[in-house]
């Protein structure tokens, strides 16, 4: 049977052969694990409590809007959204220094996203 081509590591600029990870064993692979190790901010915080804190905020709106997703809008005017697409958005971000039990708002992906870190 007829051996499989080797790659080489996917590191920019590397041109050792790769392992089944797709990086070189010889300094590439630990430098790729380390990244994958390395947290956000947002992430250390988000304990069973905060997801619940989140999903009861983002219930409670639902339920206040007869069951129907409303986005407030960010850069762009209020509109009706699905449930699912509802995202709890921190008023001050927790990578900017937020507390992670603050009373959030409920904000549609599309929304959330555009906000980004921003405080307003």
């Amino acid at each position: 049977m007829p051996q499989r081509a080797t790659k080489r590591c996917s590191t920019p600029g590397c041109t050792n052969v790769a392992t089944r990870s797709g990086y070189c064993a010889e300094r590439c692979q630990s430098r790729h694990d380390s990244a994958r190790r390395r947290f956000s901010p947002t992430n250390r915080v988000r304990t069973a409590e905060v997801r619940k804190h989140r999903a009861a905020a983002i219930k409670a709106h639902v339920d206040e809007h007869d069951g129907m997703g409303r986005c407030p809008g960010y850069d762009r005017e209020p509109h009706e959204v699905f449930p699912s697409e509802l995202t709890a958005d921190d008023p001050v971000p927790i990578a900017r220094g937020g507390d992670p039990m603050q009373p959030v708002r409920a904000m549609c992906r599309s929304c959330n996203s555009r906000r980004g870190a921003r405080t307003d």
